[in-house]
C-alpha cells in the first residue's frame, strides 16, 4: 500500500481509537526451501498513540526504569504525514509503527497460494517465523507495550 492511500483510510480517525490492518509477506525459509510461503496477519493497533505514551512505557520512564525511546534498531529516520508516524529503514524501506492493541493478532499461512496450517510448513520456514510474541504481562514488567513495525509494501488492507 501506498503512504497516501494508508494516511487517506487513516487520517480522519479520532486519536486512540482502534483500526485494523492486514499485512501479507514472505516468510524466511530454511536452506534447501524454494517454496513459496506468505504470512497473512490481521493486527489490531492504536491510532496515533506514541510508543512512549503507552501506560506501561510512559510509567517506567516516569518511575526511572527505564529511558525514553528511540529510534528502533535498522532505521535512519522517522517522519510524519498527516499526523502518522512512518520510519525509513537503512534498507530504505518505509514502514508504519503499530501499537498493538485489543486481540492477539491472527495469522493465516499460504503455501503456494493456498491456505496451509502452521504444521503443515513448521520444517520449512525459520523457527523465528512461527515464534510466540511475549505476552503483555511479560512486555508490562520490562515497562515495555506491544509495537510491531509493519513495511508499506506489505499493507493490503486497512480499516
Amino acid at each position: 500500500m501506498k503512504i497516501d492511500q494508508l494516511t487517506a483510510k487513516l487520517s480522519s480517525r479520532p486519536k486512540g481509537s482502534i483500526f485494523s490492518i492486514t499485512t501479507r509477506r514472505p516468510v524466511k525459509l530454511k536452506k534447501g526451501f524454494s517454496a513459496v510461503i506468505e504470512k497473512q496477519s490481521q493486527i489490531q493497533g492504536l491510532f496515533s498513540v506514541e510508543y512512549a505514551n503507552t501506560a506501561n512505557v510512559k510509567t517506567g520512564i516516569e518511575a526511572g526504569e527505564r529511558e525514553s525511546p528511540h529510534l528502533p534498531k535498522g532505521f535512519k529516520r522517522y517522519f510524519y504525514k498527516n499526523g502518522l508516524k512512518f520510519y525509513e529503514s537503512f534498507g530504505g524501506n518505509t514502514c508504519f509503527g503499530v501499537n498493538v492493541a485489543g486481540n492477539k493478532p491472527k495469522s493465516l499461512f499460504f503455501l503456494d497460494g493456498k491456505q496451509v496450517s502452521e504444521e503443515q510448513i513448521q520444517n520449512m520456514v525459520l523457527s523465528s517465523e512461527l515464534a510466540e510474541k511475549k505476552t503483555r504481562a511479560e512486555l508490562a514488567d520490562k515497562n515495555q507495550s506491544p509495537f510491531v513495525m509493519v513495511k508499506l509494501e506489505n499493507v493490503v488492507g486497512v480499516c
